[in-house]
């Protein structure tokens, strides 16, 4: 990153020589700064029902965001809000899609979902929003303050930036990893995250020896023919553990995770 900005390196490596994957921090890069975690509901009642409700974004442009979803039938087990098709939740196979998609027009996130089964459910959408944006175009936040700690990116002046083109900023927590790695798993499995509560995470599924698939990481979740059959592929996650199901009773596969320290609830 040449002779300026700020850099602070992993425990046991030289900050002066260590690599960008030896670094925690690094003022060249942008970190996903977290606005706020905005909610709303949708409630279904009698069987083959759907319904949607839309919630405001809070910034004046297209943010990056993350979005996650429970049922009232299992409170405390949240999973990203993507995918159509047959969901197989934990103790809950009844959903039939979800889905949040952010509107530039209407400035504001519609939120859908379906379910077969009978009863009445109440959906609960949570969508992680950054200051970080989606598009360059749009207004943004200022970042004059007189409080906290600011770095800026390159070619940024840090007393008159606004707050997207920061590299950090104390105003709002940053994304930072407390678990990552990888599992193999033969139809369900799950790790432990211990953390006590429910964090912000995210998936990439690898369905290992499958002839067009098999090189490749998908977002999670995700569905489609993989090793011969087809597969409705989920991951969850509660305050405790993280969940896998592949439909794939034969076959391992692989998933990369990335659980952050930050949460999705009880803030």
């Amino acid at each position: 990153m040449g002779d300026y900005g700020l850099k602070i390196s992993k425990d046991g490596y030289d900050v002066k020589t260590a690599t960008s994957t030896q670094l925690s921090y690094s003022s060249q890069w942008s970190n996903f700064k977290i606005k706020e975690v905005i909610t709303t509901t949708v409630t279904l009642t009698g069987a083959d029902t759907s319904g949607s409700n839309t919630v405001n974004n809070p910034l004046s442009y297209s943010p990056i965001y993350f979005p996650y979803v429970n049922s009232s039938t299992i409170s405390g087990k949240w999973r990203p809000a993507l995918m159509g098709g047959t969901v197989s939740m934990p103790d809950d196979t009844n959903w039939a899609g979800v889905v949040v998609n952010y509107r530039p027009a209407t400035n504001d996130f519609y939120c859908y979902i379906s379910h077969i089964g009978s009863g009445t459910r109440t959906f609960i959408f949570k969508i992680i929003i950054f200051v970080d944006k989606f598009t360059g175009s749009g207004a943004s936040i200022t970042a004059i303050d007189d409080y906290g700690l600011k770095v800026s990116k390159s070619g940024s002046d840090v007393l008159s930036v606004n707050d997207h083109d920061l590299s950090m900023t104390s105003k709002f927590a940053n994304l930072t990893v407390a678990v990552s790695g990888t599992s193999s798993i033969t139809d369900t499995g799950n790790v432990t995250h211990g953390l006590g509560y429910v964090p912000i995470y995210l998936v990439f599924y690898n369905p290992t020896g499958d002839g067009t698939w098999g090189g490749r990481y998908i977002p999670m979740p995700t569905s489609g023919t993989f090793n011969g059959g087809t597969r409705h592929v989920e991951v969850w996650v509660d305050n405790n553990k993280m969940y896998f199901s592949t439909q794939d009773a034969v076959n391992a596969t692989n998933f990369r995770y990335i659980i952050f320290n930050e949460r999705i609830t009880s803030w």
